[in-house]
């Protein structure tokens, strides 16, 4: 994403950020929000509706009512836009849902369980995550996009966590590590739960990635390695 695309989505996004959480939003950055969320909305609904290759910027333009130079101060192709809405609203409730557990809840059951209440709704995700799946797999700017959308989610999802962790000099670096592999291990799970062709819940492939994400953290992962290498000794 250019540079100036992705700062105005990066403030409009900040601006939507505030204003789930009850801090003034100046009337200008609430259009600018609308504006952003109606482009990356046509974008969606029209390749649904046409296939990816037959949607043309003019298209999306045509039916978010922005002329091209609007459309270019958001984002700076059909990719961005087309990822953009596929992923719009989708972190936002992860954050909440993470932001919304108990204290009693360390870094990683938060995001597991964060995440698990965010797919509750799977049916209605479900057709634009194998719409997107589709398209990235032939399409490299679309590939290139959803990398760019997981160090988004990475990014948010860190700062959410960053109060559950120990204090000390490492603390935003190990929300950092520990959002990047969570993502990491729910992308896997998504994937096995499209190829398996997504008809139930994905509960069990979250469950069993962010399990092993689990076994990671606590070192029992290591623990059987360690026990072979005593054995051969």
């Amino acid at each position: 994403m250019g540079s100036s695309a992705a700062a105005s989505r990066s403030r409009v996004a900040a601006a939507g950020r505030g204003a789930g959480r009850g801090e003034r939003i100046s009337l200008r950055d609430r259009k600018k929000q609308k504006t952003w969320e109606a482009i990356a909305s046509a974008t969606v609904a029209l390749v649904v509706e046409r296939g990816f290759d037959a949607v043309r910027v003019e298209d999306v333009c045509a039916r978010a009512e922005v002329g091209r130079s609007t459309f270019f101060r958001y984002f700076d192709s059909k990719e961005a836009a087309f990822v953009a809405g596929i992923h719009q609203g989708r972190l936002d409730s992860v954050v909440d849902a993470v932001l919304g557990r108990p204290e009693s809840e360390d870094a990683l059951a938060a995001l597991t369980n964060a995440f698990l209440e965010a797919y509750a709704d799977w049916r209605e995700q479900r057709d634009l995550m194998q719409l997107e799946a589709e398209i990235r797999a032939v399409s490299a700017q679309v590939k290139v996009r959803s990398l760019g959308q997981q160090v988004a989610w990475e990014s948010r999802l860190a700062r959410a966590i960053e109060p559950r962790l120990a204090a000390g000099p490492r603390q935003g670096l190990h929300a950092r590590l520990l959002a990047a592999t969570v993502v990491s291990a729910v992308r896997m799970a998504n994937d096995e739960w499209l190829a398996a062709g997504a008809r139930r819940s994905p509960a069990k492939e979250l469950t069993a990635a962010l399990e092993a994400v689990r076994e990671l953290v606590d070192g029992s992962a290591f623990a059987a390695r360690r026990g072979r290498s005593r054995t051969h000794r």
